[in-house]
């Protein structure tokens, strides 16, 4: 099933799932909460970022979660989806920006691509990868 193939009631019942995993995955962050932050993930999901072997399922993305690095005191941290569109009824993507201002104004900046698809338990993140700034 294209996109073009899905329904209007469909593409809408789908954004509004997507739109709420995007505010999980960012209130997850918000409120260091690691279990809201695997709510978003399938149970399988692999995620890959510069500098780190991709790490592949729940226990792999807690150990990643729980030991990220803390942000800088007065830092800010920043997740603007730029696209978030249905493939099909099943599967979605998600693309945007990861932003770190520190305190100083200097910015550093990863790229993400999501892979999103339908599970038993709703919307899930099913692969992600970040890429560094190539500015």
């Amino acid at each position: 099933m294209t996109p073009s193939a899905l329904t209007k009631a469909e593409h809408n019942e789908i954004m509004v799932a997507l739109e709420q995993l995007a505010d999980t995955v960012k209130r997850s962050y918000a409120e260091d909460d690691v279990e809201l932050y695997l709510s978003a993930f399938d149970r399988d999901a692999i995620v890959s970022m510069p500098g780190l072997t991709p790490v592949r399922g729940h226990d792999a993305l807690r150990n990643l979660f729980v030991n990220r690095p803390a942000l800088p005191p007065g830092a800010n941290f920043t997740v603007e989806p730029l696209e978030i569109s249905p493939l099909s009824s099943d599967w979605a993507y998600a693309f945007g920006t990861d932003t770190l201002e520190l305190p100083d104004g200097k910015k550093e900046t990863m790229t993400f691509l999501v892979l999103i698809r339908k599970t038993e338990e709703g919307w899930k993140t099913f692969r992600e990868v970040l890429s560094a700034d190539q500015s």
